[in-house]
């Protein structure tokens, strides 16, 4: 998959089929509508366009409101590139571009990639104040000759999936709705920094995996998880918070602790997958007390395994 990070200066003279929105966490909703882009764009010898904005729009227009994302950009870059799309469109989401009209968007993305296609979710808007919606990109397609499908909203159970509601039951530590939601588990990555190397003294080594500040974390607490190194998987329990028994930090930290891991974990990239919510932080009364459940927790994440 190649990308850009601006619209191309000549026009593409082979059609597209573009799928058109924000995309975090590339979700099971998000799947359905980048898989029928590809589809179409097959089906009409065409190439499959995936356009999307780097900052989050409310990044720029309400950073106030600006949510934590699900995964990092270079995460959504790889499950769009999974999805089979010949491109990706990473504009950057500039005042200007935040000040385009719905009809002026339509038609510099319409001369620029000469869509046969554009495929939307149901409720997308776009142009300026989101001013355009489904029914103005419809009319907007029949005047310029191009086709737009909308993709329906997609359901599990009941509920519909939205980015939304991912970041609602990882707020609540439901780890396994998050994943239902997602199609995958819900996954922090990161480097490992240098520690207090507590752990090391007490028995339970953990890698501190700095996590960047736009990712969301969970509902803080205890974890089992599998961590990924150098694609070997490891059970884990991963703690995500303060360490209160120890009252050391002023934001929370992410501390994996690799079962039947041996080596140095320093500088390397870890990816954690979180598999079950154990238990909320505490303040135990006694270091030893705190080993006592550290063991106990280790005994649940082994016996989950990968999952």
């Amino acid at each position: 998959m190649k990308i850009l990070h601006s619209l191309p200066e000549v026009p593409f003279l082979e059609p597209t089929v573009i799928a058109l929105g924000n995309f975090d966490g590339v979700h099971r909703g998000h799947q359905v509508l980048i898989a029928r882009t590809v589809e179409k764009a097959k089906g009409l010898g065409g190439k499959s366009v995936v356009m999307t904005f780097n900052p989050h729009p409310l990044k720029l227009l309400k950073p106030e409101e600006s949510p934590g994302l699900l995964i990092t950009q270079e995460r959504k870059e790889a499950k769009i590139a999974q999805l089979g799309a010949d491109l990706l469109l990473l504009l950057p989401f500039t005042y200007d571009f935040a000040a385009l009209t719905p009809d002026e968007f339509v038609r510099r993305v319409y001369a620029t990639l000469n869509p046969a296609a554009i495929v939307v979710g149901f409720n997308y808007t776009y142009g300026s104040q989101g001013r355009g919606d489904t029914r103005t990109l419809a009319a907007a397609g029949e005047k310029l000759g191009f086709a737009v499908e909308v993709i329906p909203p997609q359901r599990e159970g009941k509920e519909l999936i939205s980015s939304t509601k991912i970041r609602q039951a990882l707020a609540e530590g439901n780890v396994g709705k998050a994943k239902k939601f997602l199609g995958y588990w819900p996954l922090l990555e990161g480097t490992v920094v240098a520690g207090d190397r507590r752990g090391r003294k007490l028995g339970f080594p953990t890698a501190n995996v700095q996590i960047s500040q736009e990712i969301m974390l969970p509902r803080l607490g205890v974890y089992a998880a599998k961590c990924l190194v150098d694609n070997v998987s490891y059970s884990a329990v991963v703690n995500i918070g303060f360490k209160p028994t120890f009252a050391e930090e002023k934001i929370p930290v992410v501390e994996a602790h690799l079962l039947d891991f041996r080596g140095d974990l320093y500088d390397c990239r870890l990816e954690v997958h979180l598999l079950q919510y154990l238990r909320p932080e505490k303040k135990f009364p006694q270091v030893e007390k705190l080993m006592e459940q550290i063991r106990k927790d280790i005994l649940i994440a082994r016996s989950l395994g990968s999952m």
